[in-house]
């Protein structure tokens, strides 16, 4: 791998964050970074703790020293792509193929011939788009009706669930959220690799994804929070030893458990390493080294926590599965039976029973899983769409939710459920016999995503001045500086806006009702409802003859209300101004506590003429008062 950033980690730097890994504490990108050079007995202490880790989550999960694997089928649905990966030997050009796509036809052979063989999975690879770039995929699809690729994999995903009862794992690239939405009735779940969050392998000329548009990092970390929007059970993974830097690998692990933390959704994450391929532009470069990809395992079982299923390929490994099961892996992935690996064709996986040798030897036991992985069984709704959950009940064991090994795919048909309702439809009895149990949900902790991820999110927005505040502020006009600037920021004028005798213009976001057009000088901090809060509302009187109250208390719990002031108000009102003043002594602006009083015979502002109202017009005037404060 290149390193760029011209010098390594220390040896003290690398027994510190193994220091601080061994006791649970969090590590940043440059303590993980630093594990990724263990080597030795450093590298050994390392696969010890991840190990440590993996054994707690299986633990948890009730299948204590379990290592699963999914019995699957391959189904290269077209090698067509409008990307050009520099170390990619599955994409390939027109010419070369007898046909754009598979047939119909020869999907479902694949698929029957799986199904005798005790397949469960039916994997569906395929290229982004091909449709975009090569006209002869284009053309194969206008032919037999279909307007996308997209349109053709659903309707193959269809007939394998109809006609075999495999569960389909899609594959078909970057997805957009409408999209995720189409193809989640018709597969349990769904995978993209994220490879880097590295943008400049992206966009130097040179780089293994130059002219990849689907393999911008920004475009792939989108559809992983996609996925987690619409609730689709998703893979990802990242590709060690393409020319990242150990900082931009652990920055790839990082945003993957940003997205699980936020939605929860990610079944799996592999750590796939880099293998030379011939025929290829990067067919010159060294392999990814096994104790290299093994740190990498156990750094990211670190990082991702006990409950992350992690997996590394079983056929790219050099036969080191003791090496992969000590770093933290708990599945060997997708093994056929049936079809070689269409990615890697030159490394086929190992039999079963070996693989099964193998996983026994290190102390663990093989177990099948179906294409969605158990904890997303045992849950079902809102992860498994109800067209799609008969054919995966059907396989599943319903207490631990893997795979039963002896079922035998079967056929179903795929139509909407029959049930009209949504929702528990058992709370009627169940309240009536054992009474309410608690105030909210008991997975309310979960099933809305990590709620300190979401409130980190919006101390980061209030941080920077994003959001509602900003867009309000900007929309009202509102100086910042103003409005947090005490008395010296309400003595501010928004530039351009016209001023009237002894009032200033409302801003919008003050918190008076829109539906007045009353000027008042609360120029305080916008807030986005009404009432303004006590006691910054002044309290306004108008000229003699034709007055308006703007009353408010001091006290925070009651809440203004509006009223029409008639003309017996309006005496009233001139009464209580002339106390104050004689009381004060002046025509002045006077405080006794708070709020501020103003006489209406007093000086006015910039000594401009005050407007005389008709006595019509003062007897229609409304006026917002506090319950309780006298007219």
């Amino acid at each position: 791998m290149v390193d760029h950033t011209g010098s390594g980690p220390t040896a003290a730097s690398v027994d510190r964050a193994l220091r601080r890994a061994a006791s649970g504490r969090a590590l940043d990108v440059d303590e993980a970074a630093a594990l990724l050079t263990a080597r030795g007995d450093a590298l050994d202490e390392l696969l010890r703790v991840a190990g440590e880790i993996r054994d707690a989550g299986l633990r948890e999960a009730g299948r204590p020293g379990v290592v699963t694997f999914s019995k699957k089928v391959f189904i290269p649905l077209t090698r067509l792509c409008r990307d050009r990966c520099h170390y990619c030997t599955f994409a390939t050009v027109p010419h070369r193929l007898p046909a754009a796509f598979l047939d119909r036809d020869e999907v479902l052979a694949i698929a029957r011939e799986g199904a005798a063989q005790g397949c469960k999975e039916a994997l569906f690879t395929l290229g982004d788009r091909p449709e975009e770039r090569w006209p002869a995929a284009r053309e194969w699809l206008e032919a037999r009706g279909y307007d996308s690729t997209l349109d053709y994999l659903r309707a193959c995903a269809v007939a394998v669930l109809e006609e075999t009862g495999l569960l389909p794992h899609l594959n078909p690239g970057v997805l957009s959220w409408s999209e995720l939405q189409r193809l989640k009735p018709v597969a349990p779940s769904m995978g993209m690799m994220l490879e880097t969050t590295a943008t400049r392998l992206w966009s130097t000329p040179g780089g293994p994804h130059f002219g990849s548009p689907d393999k911008e990092p920004a475009v792939r970390l989108r559809v992983l929070d996609d996925a987690g929007r619409v609730g689709v059970p998703f893979t990802t993974g990242i590709l060690i030893g393409i020319g990242e830097t150990h900082a931009e690998r652990v920055d790839a692990i990082f945003a993957i458990r940003r997205a699980q933390r936020g939605y929860g959704h990610l079944q799996e994450v592999i750590v796939q390493n880099f293998r030379a391929k011939p025929d290829t532009a990067m067919r010159g470069m060294p392999d990814a080294e096994l104790h290299d990809l093994a740190a990498t395992v156990a750094v990211a079982r670190v990082l991702l926590g006990p409950r992350a299923r992690i997996q590394a390929p079983p056929n790219l490994i050099a036969g080191e599965y003791d090496l992969l099961l000590r770093a933290g892996i708990d599945d060997w992935g997708g093994v056929s039976p049936v079809t070689p690996d269409h990615v890697n064709p030159e490394r086929p996986w190992p039999r079963l029973e070996e693989l099964a040798r193998h996983t026994a030897k290190a102390g663990f036991t093989l177990r099948e899983r179906l294409t969605v992985y158990p904890e997303y069984v045992r849950a079902g709704d809102p992860w498994l769409d109800p067209r799609v959950l008969p054919h995966v009940s059907a396989l599943a064991d319903p207490e631990t939710g893997l795979a039963v090994e002896a079922a035998r795919p079967v056929g179903r048909p795929w139509q909407e459920p029959e049930e009209v309702f949504g929702g528990r439809t058992d709370l009627h009895a169940t309240i009536d016999t054992t009474g309410r149990t608690g105030d909210r949900r008991g997975d309310f902790d979960s099933v809305y995503g990590d709620w300190s991820e979401v409130a980190a999110q919006a101390d980061a927005s209030r941080a920077t001045g994003s959001g509602v505040d900003r867009a309000g502020a900007a929309a009202g006009g509102v100086d910042r500086a103003a409005a947090s600037g005490g008395d010296a920021g309400r003595a501010r004028r928004r530039p351009g806006r016209r001023r009237a005798s002894g009032t200033r213009t409302c801003v919008p976001g003050c918190g008076w009702p829109p539906t007045t057009r009353r000027r008042c000088s609360n120029r305080a901090t916008p807030t986005p409802r009404w009432p303004c809060s006590p006691p910054t509302v002044p309290r306004w009187i108008g000229s003699a003859g034709s007055p308006t109250t703007f009353a408010a208390t001091s006290s925070a719990t009651t809440s203004p209300t509006w009223s029409t002031a008639t003309s017996t108000s309006a005496t009233s009102a001139t009464s209580a101004a002339g106390s104050a003043r004689s009381r004060s002594g002046s025509g002045t602006p006077t405080r006794t506590g708070s709020p501020w009083t103003r006489s209406p015979t007093g000086p006015r502002r910039r000594g401009r003429p005050a407007r005389r109202r008709s006595a019509s017009r003062a007897a229609s005037t409304r006026s917002c008062r506090s319950p309780g404060t006298p007219t």
